[in-house]
């Protein structure tokens, strides 16, 4: 199983982190506070080391209760710097009893801190590897110095904003990474919503264009339902067609799952994503083409439904006109 290339593959620990923990979605706060205190200890350290101490770490700041580490005092900043199982910085610590404070407000503010630190990218993950900064790191950090905090630079808050999973950078060749675009493609699949709204908005017009037909046909007009025929005729093979093409994209998603029985995601290559990814794009395309021909088809159909009616009318009036212009002259009248 290939993993990320920082990985220590010695450390149990450290796979466990990554396998379980680094590059996903957090939304819960007392993670987000833990992994901020943790990060903000690590500037100029490796984060290996910080990880191996986050035991420590959570006995010795009361397993990361914010409210306690706010009351923090002389007393209790000593214990820490007494503490051989942490990182003994004086100006770390202290950087994490304010730090927490401020959290603390931007809680308050925002309701939770990952109402604020998500707003950032609108609650979307960003996929990128082999940085160690961005422009989103760089406005995170300054507005979290203007605010007050310490240790919370660009690279440290690139660092946190990949270990809760708002950045993901797992390696190409990494099993996680393989999983992330399997899940991505299989929502594209199941989840895209443009694809199911047009295909209920190419339904609802044609079923609203039968209504339609039929209410002035029948009902309105006391026209028998054999003159509906055309009109069915040209709205069946289009229902067809998009029964058609979601039985496709069935088929693809059966044919997926099929060829891989226990969806081993190491197995899943570049070209096996990319491929199926462009047979999906055909399909949506093939799906908006077929709306339109629907559309171009029912303006068609409505438009000559209307010559014919008014045809057939004009036609019935002149007949009846002339009946009773026979019927006049038969009898004299004319």
């Amino acid at each position: 199983m290939n993993r990320c290339s920082w990985v220590n593959m010695n450390n149990e620990l450290y796979i466990k982190y990554h396998d379980e923990e680094w590059g996903r979605k957090s939304f819960n706060d007392n993670h987000l506070f833990e992994m901020l205190l943790l990060e903000s200890f690590q500037a100029g350290l490796s984060w290996e080391c910080i990880l191996n101490k986050r035991e420590n770490f959570r006995a010795a700041f009361d397993n990361f209760n914010i409210d306690k580490i706010i009351s923090y005092d002389e007393e209790k900043i000593n214990k820490l710097l007494n503490n051989k199982g942490i990182i003994k910085n004086k100006l770390k610590i202290i950087a994490a009893i304010n730090n927490a404070k401020i959290f603390k407000k931007i809680q308050k503010e925002y309701g939770s801190f990952s109402n604020y630190i998500w707003s950032f990218t609108n609650n979307k993950v960003i996929y990128e590897i082999g940085k160690t900064k961005s422009e989103l790191s760089d406005n995170i950090s300054k507005d979290l110095n203007k605010r007050g905090m310490k240790f919370v630079g660009t690279i440290v808050i690139y660092s946190y904003l990949q270990a809760i999973g708002i950045i993901n950078s797992h390696d190409k060749d990494c099993f996680l990474y393989m999983e992330e675009k399997w899940k991505k493609l299989w929502r594209s699949y199941t989840r895209n919503k443009k694809i199911w709204k047009t295909f209920l908005e190419s339904l609802v017009i044609i079923i609203i264009a039968f209504i339609f037909v039929y209410y002035f046909f029948i009902v309105k007009n006391n026209k028998e339902i054999s003159e509906l025929r055309g009109f069915l005729y040209a709205i069946i093979p289009y229902l067809i067609i998009y029964m058609v093409t979601f039985i496709k994209l069935y088929i693809n998603k059966t044919k997926l799952k099929k060829d891989n029985p226990d969806i081993n995601l190491n197995d899943i290559n570049e070209q096996f994503y990319v491929s199926n990814y462009e047979s999906y794009n055909r399909l949506k395309i093939e799906l908006k083409h077929n709306l339109i021909e629907s559309l171009v088809a029912i303006i068609i159909l409505s438009t000559i439904l209307s010559l014919i009616y008014f045809c057939v009318n004009k036609n019935q009036k002149d007949f009846e006109k002339n009946i009773i212009v026979i019927n006049g002259i038969q009898n004299g009248q004319c």
